[in-house]
């Protein structure tokens, strides 16, 4: 064991990368004589002691040992976690985006002998995942909140006032500091792609760009084969052109198109993907809740002016002005067009107090929709409302309560209201109150733009520290904008420390603490000088009354010690 144990320490804060890395590391056209002394050591170690773990340099007493490579010697052997480990440290090197990072081949290949791994490597989206566990990954949903970590809104403050103003106004980092995302939409991604070829050039270049099997390499190593769907589905047997790829038949469309470019254009055209895309590839789609526009531009408002006089029509007995409509910078992807937009209210009980929806015209449809009064007895509310609660006796703790009127039950004569920490209640018109003279009715939040990632790439930023994720709640709806934010404080939850976490996140998380923990002794000393004070002034009045009680005594010939005695 002295060997195996000089060779970890010779390797110490490298355990995760194996004792000929430096080989792979750098490229494969290095000589391996080169590797460094501790494979040396491993080698001698397992001559004495059997076969031990290149990574490591520990034995099958810390599990089975697998040969994944082509590697001979003291590079033979690996434990599985400590390749998924390895494994890990390289996705740790590489950017979260997924325009940006690669295929690594260490993750399917090894660095010394070049063969590839007999152990498929885990996925992108598993290896994430590893980092930030199930629980955060289960938040991953349409209805959750995606809150920005307070250092990470710092960093990026500090880095946008280091720019020009230029680069600043051109910087997406104003859509991200003291972010409070609402997810919109989780959609599986497509196993294919289509699209609409316009023009012969098109299908000329579709045509070069295939090779072996009517595909091409796409980005992060996916393959992109041609269908032989539409137009270029195979003719039935016995036709001349029977047999022949999908490639040749696009090249016949294209000789076609010279010819008679109206019978063949536009071609529509379906690219599949291989391998088929998981879960890590699924579509998130969110909004800020935080960016107000506070003056809309005409362009923002004149549709919505145009949608209100069309309802009015349709809805008169709905006040107009009940609606109110903001709207929001909802992130930096399509900002100059509308994303979604939010409704509040909703019919159900298992409604979540809001609704999505497409367009101007549809949101603004529902709002009027919400609120049309629809009995006599729900006093001045409607559907949709913010409203306080007010005047609860058997639950006077929820006095002062915020929630969202949902709909009005005619038959208990009650509001069904979701409070902001999710719960719902049934309550009486007269024990609510509306938040104020602008909240009348249904709010729409429009938003011009989104936040869009994958899974994985979601994923990838919660390791980092970047984001913390929490259920979203009807709070996050009915309170001012400026405050959505820091109203997820204590609700989010954060990634775990690992190897993923950045450093600056790790710093500011330390700073927090040291600076809860000198609040806490500060008010415990306040709270123990209050404590001696009120003792000391305990001891002066007790003092106090023990003179005058002697002084009384004396007064009155008797000793200041002496008891009544019974009967007298």
């Amino acid at each position: 064991m002295a060997d195996n144990k000089r060779a970890r320490e010779r390797t110490s804060g490298e355990e995760e990368e194996p004792a000929s890395a430096a080989v792979g590391a750098r490229t494969s056209g290095e000589d391996q004589a080169e590797a460094p002394a501790a494979s040396a050591a491993a080698v001698a170690a397992e001559d004495d002691e059997g076969p031990l773990c290149r990574y490591c340099f520990e034995g099958e007493s810390e599990g089975e040992l697998l040969s994944p490579c082509d590697c001979k010697g003291g590079q033979k052997w690996v434990h599985l976690h400590c390749l998924r480990r390895w494994q890990r440290m390289v996705l740790v090197s590489q950017p979260t985006h997924p325009a940006f990072y690669t295929s690594d081949a260490r993750h399917h290949t090894c660095g010394v002998c070049a063969a590839p791994f007999t152990c498929a490597p885990p996925t992108r989206h598993e290896l994430m995942s590893s980092f930030t566990g199930p629980e955060l990954g289960a938040l991953v949903d349409a209805g959750c909140m995606i809150g920005a970590h307070a250092g990470f809104s710092a960093e990026l403050s500090r880095s946008l006032g280091s720019m020009s103003e230029y680069v600043a106004e051109e910087s997406s980092y104003r859509h991200w500091i003291g972010g409070a995302y609402l997810i919109t939409e989780t959609a599986a991604a497509t196993p294919d792609l289509t699209f609409s070829l316009q023009s012969r050039e098109d299908i000329a270049l579709l045509c070069s760009n295939l090779g072996e099997g009517d595909a091409f390499q796409g980005p992060r190593g996916v393959t992109l084969r041609l269908a032989a769907r539409g137009a270029l589905s195979p003719p039935p047997e016995g036709e001349e052109a029977a047999g022949e790829t999908v490639r040749g038949r696009l090249a016949r469309l294209e000789q076609r198109a010279l010819v008679e470019p109206g019978a063949v254009l536009p071609l529509d055209v379906t690219l599949l993907k291989e391998p088929a895309p998981d879960c890590g590839e699924d579509h998130i789609t969110a909004v800020n809740l935080t960016r107000i526009v506070p003056q809309p531009s005409l362009r923002m408002a004149r549709p919505v002016e145009a949608a209100k006089e069309a309802l009015a029509q349709r809805f008169p007995q709905v006040d107009p002005s009940r609606v109110r409509v903001q709207h929001y910078r909802g992130g930096p992807c399509g900002s100059g067009e509308v994303a979604c937009c939010i409704v509040t209210g909703g019919g159900s009980a298992g409604s979540s107090g809001w609704s999505v929806a497409e367009g101007i015209v549809a949101a603004l449809e529902l709002a009027f929709s919400r609120a049309t009064p629809r009995s006599t007895e729900q006093g001045e509310f409607v559907c949709g409302q913010p409203v306080r609660l007010a005047g609860l006796v058997a639950r006077p703790d929820l006095n002062d309560a915020l929630g969202i009127a949902l709909r009005f039950d005619e038959s208990s004569r009650r509001w069904l209201v979701r409070l902001a920490d999710g719960d719902g209640k049934a309550l009486k018109p007269a024990n609510l109150r509306p938040l104020s003279e602008a909240q009348r009715g249904p709010d729409v939040l429009i938003f011009w733009g989104d936040a869009q990632w994958s899974r994985t790439q979601l994923l990838g930023e919660l390791a980092r520290g970047h984001w913390g994720l929490c259920r979203a709640s009807a709070a996050d709806l009915v309170a001012e904008p400026a405050t959505r934010r820091d109203g997820l404080e204590g609700r989010l939850v954060y990634a775990p420390k690992t190897e993923m976490s950045e450093a600056f996140l790790t710093a500011a998380a330390a700073q927090m603490q040291a600076e809860r923990e000198r609040r806490a002794r500060e008010e415990a000393e306040v709270d123990a000088d209050a404590d001696a004070d009120a003792d000391a002034d305990a001891d002066v009045d007790a003092e106090a009354s023990v003179q005058e009680a002697a002084e009384a005594a004396e007064q009155g010939g008797g000793s200041a010690n002496a008891l009544p005695m019974e009967g007298a």
